[in-house]
């Protein structure tokens, strides 16, 4: 049984199942703090300023020759697209690109900000258009309300838009 991984544009609606789930992902989370130095003192003194947001790191591969019926070339151009804001934006809010629902079952459901997408092409069609490849999006968690600990602590990283 294969994990049914999804990329899903909040804007527009639209998503897509990664053809496989990868073996390895990578997660990061981190605190902002300022160190105050207090003269005299034996210490710094660490005062929060926020969380950092999530991001996380995963390689997707996609292979037309497994599946013919899966458009590898379409799945590409929807990644792509997340990084860049829809035509007659007009405003601030409007002129960036989507916020993106990364939803792995059971394990994320983020609503995010892909800020990289790397890609290694290794097999081609005869007419030259990709057939093989591997996909490295790096989502950047996007919230709108505030994260508390007991938030984290019930729901790990599967949480609401």
């Amino acid at each position: 049984m294969s994990i049914r991984v999804f990329f899903g544009n909040l804007e527009t609606g639209e998503d897509m199942q990664a053809q496989y789930a990868p073996t390895e992902l990578k997660e990061s989370y981190g605190a902002s703090y300022e160190r105050l130095k207090v003269p005299g003192l034996s210490h710094t003194i660490m005062q929060f300023i926020n969380g950092e947001n999530a991001s996380v790191d995963a390689e997707f591969d996609f292979n037309q020759l497994v599946n013919p019926a899966v458009t590898v070339a379409d799945q590409r151009k929807f990644m792509l697209s997340l990084l860049v804001p829809r035509r007659g934006a007009s405003s601030v809010a409007t002129g960036s690109p989507p916020r993106v629902l990364f939803f792995w079952p059971g394990l994320f459901s983020m609503t995010c900000r892909i800020t990289k997408i790397e890609i290694t092409h290794s097999w081609f069609d005869p007419d030259g258009s990709p057939a093989v490849y591997r996909m490295k999006p790096a989502f950047e968690e996007a919230r709108v309300t505030r994260l508390y600990s007991e938030d984290v602590r019930a729901s790990g990283t599967v949480r609401g838009a």
